[in-house]
């Protein structure tokens, strides 16, 4: 369900006296598509919720234009989620993705605040204000002016949940990226058991683990998945080799079956 929010006279006025947005600000657009993790531009009353919730209802008016380029996003799924939030320009007829947040994780219920990475900052440390060691980011809105006249469309691209289900739209193709670097992780993992079971030294398997490091960091590149994962896994592993392997018992994230 696709929502329009173009930026109000506040925000003009606001770049007319020097404010972060120019006098073309965009058209803001939420695609709420997915009814597990939804999302709200500021022109609804979830948003308004949200942010009274979060403690910056009026504070927000502090980040200029760039206020107007702020969604809220809820979790509603029953259960922890990690998502994917997509930001991408439409301007002079061509569309292209400005911004993907990574890796956000909403807990059951749990409802945030969400900007492009020029206003990220900012909203930050709004949103940690007094809160000691949380303040972080940029204490300013960065220049907007890859936003003016354009159409900005936010949606949650893809979400994978505690039970390990994947969903959305996934326009970024995350869904074959991870699953490929699963595949490059198991067979790393079963590997290296391989070179236990046959009896090889400690010094050998980090013997094994340069050869294989140097290769991988010669091949790594963009789109090179299984040279990277290999590269950092390699790496690793040889940070971790002044400890007995003991089954490979140190941890470096999934896969969780060794």
């Amino acid at each position: 369900m696709l929502k329009s929010c173009p930026l109000g006279a506040a925000s003009l006025l606001a770049a007319l006296l020097g404010g972060p947005m120019s006098a073309q600000p965009p058209t803001l657009v939420v695609n709420d598509y997915l009814h597990e993790v939804r999302v709200f531009p500021p022109t609804n009353p979830e948003f308004a919720q949200a942010a009274s919730s979060l403690g910056v209802s009026a504070t927000l008016a502090t980040l200029g234009g760039g206020a107007s380029l702020v969604v809220a996003v809820r979790n509603d799924s029953g259960q922890p989620v990690e998502t994917r939030i997509l930001f991408q320009v439409s301007k002079g007829g061509k569309t292209v993705p400005r911004d993907l947040e990574v890796g956000r994780y909403f807990a059951v219920g749990e409802e945030a605040l969400v900007a492009p990475r020029e206003i990220g900052g900012a909203l930050a440390r709004l949103l940690n204000a007094g809160k000691p060691g949380l303040i972080t980011g940029s204490p300013t809105v960065e220049p907007l002016d890859a936003y003016q006249g354009a159409t900005v469309t936010v949606s949650v691209d893809s979400a994978t949940f505690a039970d390990g289900r994947f969903i959305g739209a996934d326009t970024q193709n995350l869904f074959n990226s991870l699953v490929a670097e699963e595949k490059a992780k198991k067979k790393f993992f079963s590997d290296v058991v391989g070179f236990l079971s046959a009896g090889q030294s400690q010094a050998q398997i980090q013997q094994e683990m340069t050869t294989r490091r140097d290769a991988a960091n010669a091949a790594k590149g963009i789109g090179n998945l299984a040279a990277n994962t290999e590269s950092g896994l390699s790496t690793a592993a040889l940070m971790h080799s002044s400890a007995p392997w003991n089954g490979l018992s140190w941890r470096m994230g999934s896969p969780r079956e060794r």
